[in-house]
């Protein structure tokens, strides 16, 4: 490598290293963690060897993570080698620093069959080389000034403990109520942008990308943000994974309940109390939704009116940008979207304009450059924003409790650890509730059911949780009615007059509801409505004195939505227009609606709501809902992802009959292409369980791994026709596949698995419960890392599956296996090697009128 050029010019890279502190240079150690450790992935025993030699390990350690490369895996070995080495401090860290150094080229030589995030252009390392050179002081002096803050005169150190202690004073809420500070369990955020379109109903969708989140390889593709280092630079291999600078602009994008304004309030207490966001003197903290209304006012006005303490010293908080923060939550719940423009212009604080465009001009740093912006919104309204942010704009994306932060969430809600650790069991054994339960909102809300589940009924029984999600929104509204004494008569009309104005602000996309609008459904307070509307309908005070009400969650008014055509006298016709608009709709905010009245609809959900309300449900609703339900999918096919939310609505009804005679004329289920969760596959089961007549399965590229094969296990014997390609099933998938095939009740016709991780060892036992499939004329192995091993085995398939043939893409290949077919002597396996390797032929399942056996 060339010599790395610094700051000051060109200057050696161990004298540069030399220069270097221990206490830095373990904090620069670090911060480029991620990209030394894709220098193990690539290379783990060459280094080990390496830093053996070079002292900064003794033999102990070093035959230790050997040992875990081997039996746990090169991931947690890097994790280990990379801690011990920070723990033995100066030494031992310069000396991985001299080791990457010195033998660069040689850990730059590539290296096939590690993992993908490994697999780095030529120059990484050496950039990253190069960056810690060039930018490792300016890192240090960042990193200096969040641990110190900035240095203030006396008058401004004296308004910021004012202005701490009016923050301190005002409590933290999350999107299902007040919040105790014990209860705050920090949320999963992540580097980037979304790479594909989604749909408007965020719960769903972010749950897809959350499973392949927690797949192993797809969460290391992932940079990790930590709520208190949203403005500090990261690193990442192949670049600096941000802005050349630390941002200036953070844009942070969730779905409803995903804790966006919890983590903005939060940020703000752990500013006040100094312990996070050192590097900013003041922050300020501002809700679109209060601003809405308000007019056109001055960045000096939206201060002084939400911070009055402040009024007197504007001119000297501004003349500070780098140490101003500014926070804005909620662009969504604006009632007006910015006008962005590409040229930079400069904008007065005294000039007035539109509150959501004050927001967009801070960001763009036309109005007060230099500050720092935070902006939270949902992901579909944030693409008004368009073009015009500068480079500095880090993007990033919440997506709520990883599983272990679920557990901390659970021990945390409950009053001791054998209710958590009996109530999280209680929740994985529901894996729809389970899975949705990354969203923090919505796991407050099921840990509400939970509480009430652990008290055991008749028998020592824990009672039951409900197995849809509507089950368990019901069971929530019972718990909210007993707890307030619900009167028998009159609830039912309460509730239909919530459930209305619910669904008036989900066609209308609004959160927020007015007291006149809630006064006008004839919501007058009484002792029992006072109590059940604060925990249904949630109160605000805004700046200009107006109350506002809003529901807790999204998910929670789509439900009331959903109910109040069941409760209402004029529930059918109402339902019927609802139908038009739901049918049309092609959006995807509506998807969620839609299974919640499908899921009112089961008997269960009857059952559990009819024993407070008095009033039971109109047949003709369900009746009406159900025939629509028949007809979409019938006409919604084509379209996958929905086709797909109205399998989950069929799902919901828990009705076998409907199941079975919507989908009885299905002959193929396909669906390659959508990423499926672990609850899409729950809901396969059930409703091919249900339909018989489904014949070919067609799950290719659908981010299948061991656990979601396991759920679709009790449905892969139905079909005839299965199709796999491009997932990683892993040993675990196949195992499954292999199971299910020496149960012997799998009429099996074809069967392809090109692309799914396959190896020698497990092929040869799937080959082995192939036993006699008489039926079998199809069998695609193409694009797995198999070798001359399997060649006897798929010689074995071909002579017990009579209708099987012996066909494959390359022609050696080919030759090869018709030779062993007629006990012709074993090709070498040089021989094998070249034939894998030599010109393409046909891949995939050819038209031929034989059965055929793909190795391409």
């Amino acid at each position: 490598m060339d010599t790395p050029k610094g700051i000051g010019g060109h200057i050696s890279f161990l004298d540069h290293l030399q220069g270097i502190g221990e206490n830095d240079l373990r904090k620069l150690t670090e911060f480029y963690r991620k990209g030394i450790r894709c220098v193990f992935l690539r290379h783990p025993l060459i280094l080990i060897e390496k830093l053996y030699e070079a002292t900064a390990i003794d033999v102990d350690l070093a035959e230790s993570v050997k040992m875990m490369v081997e039996c746990s895996g090169v991931d947690e070995a890097a994790y280990r080698l990379f801690d011990e080495i920070l723990g033995k401090g100066g030494d031992s860290i310069r000396s991985l620093w001299k080791v990457l150094y010195r033998d660069q080229e040689l850990f730059m030589e590539s290296t096939p069959g590690i993992l993908n995030e490994g697999d780095w252009l030529r120059g990484d390392l050496e950039g990253l080389l190069h960056h810690m050179v060039s930018e490792g002081p300016s890192i240090l002096r960042e990193m200096c000034l969040c641990e110190e803050g900035p240095e203030l005169c006396p008058e401004m150190e004296e308004l910021r403990e004012v202005h701490r202690a009016a923050v301190l004073s005002v409590g933290v809420r999350d999107e299902g109520g007040s919040l105790p500070a014990q209860h705050y369990v920090g949320l999963t955020m992540v580097v980037g942008r979304r790479s594909r379109g989604q749909t408007e109903n965020e719960l769903a969708a972010t749950g897809q990308r959350h499973a392949a989140l927690m797949e192993r390889d797809a969460g290391q593709q992932w940079v990790r943000i930590d709520e208190g280092t949203i403005f500090h630079r990261v690193y990442c291999p192949g670049g600096e994974c941000g802005p050349h600078h630390r941002p200036r602009v953070a844009l942070v994008s969730g779905g409803a309940g995903m804790g966006k304004s919890t983590l903005v309030q939060h940020l703000m207490h752990q500013w006040a109390r100094g312990q996070a966001l050192r590097n900013f003197a003041f922050a300020l903290h501002f809700q679109f939704r209060h601003l809405n209304g308000q007019g056109e006012l001055s960045l000096h006005q939206l201060i002084a009116r939400c911070y009055p303490h402040l009024e007197g010293s504007l001119s000297a908080l501004l003349s500070s940008p780098e140490t101003l923060l500014l926070m804005f939550d909620g662009l969504d719940e604006s009632q007006s979207f910015p006008e962005p423009h590409r040229r930079a212009r400069s904008v007065s604080p005294d000039q007035e304009m539109e509150a959501v465009q004050l927001a967009w001009e801070l960001m763009a740093q036309n109005l007060v450059p230099g500050c720092s912006v935070l902006l939270t919104s949902r992901p579909g309204a944030l693409k008004t924003l368009g073009e015009g942010l500068p480079r500095s704009c880090r993007r990033l994306e919440l997506l709520g409790f990883l599983a272990a932060e679920r557990r901390t969430f659970l021990r945390r809600f409950f009053d001791d650890e054998h209710s958590a650790a009996a109530a999280f069991h209680l929740l994985e054994e529901n894996q729809h509730v389970y899975t949705l339960s990354f969203n923090p909102a919505f796991c407050r809300m099921a840990c509400t059911v939970l509480r009430n589940s652990l008290r055991r009924g008749a028998g020592g029984a824990y009672q039951p949780f409900g197995r849809t999600l509507s089950q368990l929104y019901a069971r929530y509204i019972l718990d909210i009615l007993r707890r307030h004494r619900a009167p028998p008569q009159g609830t039912a009309e309460v509730l239909a007059e919530i459930g209305q104005l619910a669904f008036q602000g989900l066609c209308e996309r609004a959160l927020l509801f007015t007291q006149e609008e809630v006064l006008a459904r004839g919501l007058e307070p009484t002792r029992f409505l006072t109590g059940f509307l604060s925990e249904i309908l949630e109160q605000e005070l805004r700046a200009d004195g107006q109350t506002l009400y809003s529901f807790p969650h999204l998910t929670l008014q789509e439900f009331l939505g959903a109910l109040s055509f069941f409760l209402g006298r004029t529930g059918e016709s109402q339902l019927g227009k609802a139908l038009e608009r739901l049918g049309a709709d092609t959006s995807g905010r509506f998807q969620m609606l839609v299974r919640f009245l499908a899921g009112i609809t089961s008997p269960l959900c009857h059952r559990t709501l009819l024993r407070t309300l008095a009033s039971p449900f109109p047949s003709q609703v369900s009746v009406q809902f159900k025939r629509w339900l028949r007809e979409r999918t019938l006409t919604q096919r084509a379209d996958k992802t929905s086709f797909l939310n109205t399998l989950h609505c069929l799902f919901e009804s828990q009705d076998r009959a409907l199941t079975r005679e919507a989908l009885t004329p299905l002959r193929s289920l396909d669906l390659a292409g959508i990423a499926l969760s672990d609850h899409d596959c729950q809901v396969l089961t059930y409703v091919m369980g249900c339909c018989l007549s489904v014949e070919r399965l067609v799950l290719s590229n659908t981010a299948l791994n061991g656990e979601r094969m396991e759920r679709l296990r009790p449905a892969l014997n139905k079909v005839q026709i299965v199709w796999l390609s491009d997932n990683n099933l892993g040993e675990r998938g196949t195992r499954v596949l292999t199971d299910v095939l020496r149960d012997g009740d799998w009429q099996l016709q074809e069967l392809v698995l090109m692309a799914t991780g396959l190896t020698d060892d497990r092929c040869e036992e799937l080959l082995c419960a192939l036993g006699t499939q008489d039926l079998l004329t199809h069998l695609s192995l193409g694009r797995n890392q198999l070798t001359d091993r399997s060649i006897p085995a798929l010689r074995g398939a071909t002579e017990r599956c009579r209708k099987l043939g012996a066909i494959c893409g390359r022609q050696q290949l080919a030759d090869t296996l018709d030779r062993l077919a007629s006990n012709g002597p074993r090709e070498s396996e040089d021989d094998i090697g070249q034939a894998k390797g030599e010109g393409a032929g046909p891949r995939g399942l050819s038209h031929s009128h034989h059965g055929q056996v793909t190795c391409s």
